[in-house]
């Protein structure tokens, strides 16, 4: 059995685009704060709508946020 390790997004991040980690550590620490805040006030009725905020949310993050790593990456030839 072997086990097969991939590196994390922040490893990536640290090796390919080091300027950018603590921008992005700093906007992953303000998502849980609001996934939090969401919890903490929610009911049946905002659920659908905390839903769909928080997957707009997440894909404006990778939209901006993680796109630069892709491309990073890619012009290091590493997909």
């Amino acid at each position: 059995f072997t086990v097969v390790h991939f590196p994390t997004e922040e490893h990536l991040m640290s090796e390919h685009t080091p300027q950018m980690l603590e921008a992005h550590r700093a906007r992953h620490q303000q998502l849980l704060g609001d996934v939090k805040n969401f919890g903490d006030d929610l009911d049946r009725r905002s659920m659908a709508l905390t839903m769909r905020y928080l997957q707009e949310w997440l894909v404006r993050h990778i939209d901006t946020m993680d796109k630069g790593l892709g491309r990073a990456l890619q012009d290091q030839g590493l997909h």
